[in-house]
């Protein structure tokens, strides 16, 4: 028998594929009756139907580098340290010669001393020098009566001004002459006329003895 005529939609779908004919069909079949009512979203597609993306293989972590081990530039400790050698110490200061002492002088040149004292009931002057009394004169004086003691060699004057003793009225001195023939006259003045004196020499003294 021929076949009847379709109506216009369904011509149209059933020209399409066969897939898509079948989902227009459901979809024509899930509108409502109103056409004041709201549309349903799409019918969507089973999940059947949706391909998932292959899994994305990660690589497996590569372990982490060593960190390198970099030259120390650090000093050597100090054992490590080549060892300078010291500086040698300073030079000691060059030693000063000192001169020698110089020896005593053959013959006095200086008084050191004129002292007067009493000793067994006499009186004693003693006349000390800087060396022996090599060579000296005594001359006995009278008016006013004195005793002159010439010590030769002998250059610097002293002064006797404070000696004091029985027997003795005073001492005087003083430097006569020039150049070599420069001596001191030690002049010791009597209390009395009758007063009587002796000289000796002791080494570097004169011992003048006063006694009645």
């Amino acid at each position: 028998a021929p076949s009847a005529a379709l109506p216009a939609e369904d011509a149209a779908v059933a020209a399409l594929p066969a897939e898509d004919a079948v989902a227009t069909v459901l979809a024509q079949q899930a509108e409502p009756a109103e056409s004041g009512a709201a549309s349903p979203p799409p019918a969507s597609r089973p999940e059947s139907l949706r391909t998932a993306p292959p899994p994305v293989e990660t690589p497996p972590a590569r372990p982490a580098a060593e960190p390198r081990q970099t030259a120390s530039v650090e000093d050597p400790p100090e054992a490590a340290r080549p060892s300078r050698p010291a500086a040698p110490p300073p030079a000691p200061p060059p030693l000063r010669s000192t001169p020698p002492a110089a020896s005593p002088p053959a013959n006095a040149t200086a008084l050191r001393s004129i002292t007067a004292s009493v000793r067994d009931g006499r009186t004693v002057v003693e006349i000390a020098g800087n060396a022996p009394f090599e060579r000296h004169h005594v001359m006995p004086l009278d008016a006013p009566p004195r005793l002159l003691v010439r010590l030769i060699g002998v250059q610097r004057d002293y002064d006797a001004s404070a000696v004091r003793a029985p027997r003795l009225g005073g001492v005087r001195t003083g430097v006569h002459g020039r150049g070599a023939t420069r001596n001191l006259h030690v002049v010791i003045d009597l209390a009395e006329p009758d007063v009587v004196a002796t000289v000796e020499r002791r080494g570097d003294r004169v011992v003048v003895t006063l006694s009645d």
